[in-house]
């Protein structure tokens, strides 16, 4: 009886054991912030830049910026802030971050500026160009 716990127990080991112990894992992901405030005028005009703030939040202590995603089609302006995560053991601070945006708009009217969140509840703000 002995020896057939023995053997079960050996066998047990051997099986168990991984033969991909050199495997890691990947712990990084790239995704949309969520964005916390945002600071834009009212108003502007034709062929002055217009500058705004996004103030945007990290999910934990392995988020960082990656690159603010901007597009301009006709008086729409589209933006949105990537950021990424790297790492498989986080601190569970949420810090925030901040980072400016700037358009030049080139004719009069109401244009849209929308800002994308993971959630696809996207912010729309409007902003009056005049001459």
């Amino acid at each position: 009886m002995l020896k057939v716990l023995q053997l079960f127990i050996l066998a047990t080991f051997l099986f168990s054991c991984s033969s991909n112990d050199n495997i890691t894992e990947d712990c990084s992901s790239t995704e949309l912030s969520h964005i916390n405030d945002v600071s834009l005028p009212s108003q502007g005009k034709v062929g002055e830049q217009i500058e705004g703030t996004i103030e945007y939040a990290l999910s934990n202590g392995c988020g960082r910026f990656n690159k603010l995603n901007q597009s301009v089609d006709g008086k729409t302006v589209t933006l949105s802030v990537e950021v990424v995560y790297e790492g498989c053991i986080c601190t569970t601070n949420a810090p925030i971050g901040e980072v400016t945006f700037n358009f030049t708009p080139n004719e009069t009217g109401e244009y849209k500026v929308i800002f994308e969140l993971p959630d696809s509840n996207n912010k729309t703000l409007t902003i009056l160009i005049s001459e």
